[in-house]
């Protein structure tokens, strides 16, 4: 049976957002240096931001961590599909991480090393922080056990 995990958008969607507002009173302080472009300059920040929000939720389903029996698989990819499987006993480490933005939102960042790759084998951004203990529990019971030797 496997498990899938998508990265949850909100973190992007909200420095999209933040950073609009920014260019947006930006624009609207120096609205008489642009001039006639005050108000297509501010039309054109947010409808650049409408869109950057709604591809965050579209890549957002086209990326997955699955978990099954055997493996670990990350999947990426809107047109070209990448795919990364990754044996459970080729795991070197699996961790992540929080920064401040990501703790106040309930996300982190998931990586996972393997032995003999070059570099992160698999490396999600912006996963809940309840599916990423879970993945991290997942992948310690099937290397370690049920106990976690």
């Amino acid at each position: 049976m496997a498990d899938s995990f998508h990265p949850w958008p909100v973190v992007r969607v909200v420095s999209v957002m933040f950073s609009a507002a920014v260019l947006c009173v930006g624009i609207f302080i120096y609205r008489d240096t642009f001039r006639d472009l005050a108000i297509p300059a501010i039309a054109a920040v947010a409808l650049v931001s409408l869109i950057s929000c709604l591809l965050a939720f579209v890549r957002s389903r086209f990326e997955t961590v699955s978990l099954d029996d055997k493996t670990i698989s990350h999947t990426t990819g809107i047109l070209t599909t990448k795919k990364v499987i990754v044996p459970y006993d080729k795991v070197t480490e699996a961790k992540y991480s929080q920064g401040i933005l990501h703790r106040i939102m309930g996300v982190g960042s998931l990586r996972v090393d393997s032995a003999g790759g070059d570099g992160i084998a698999i490396s999600m951004d912006g996963v809940r922080t309840p599916d990423l203990e879970r993945i991290i529990g997942a992948i310690n019971e099937r290397l370690h056990g049920p106990e976690g030797r």
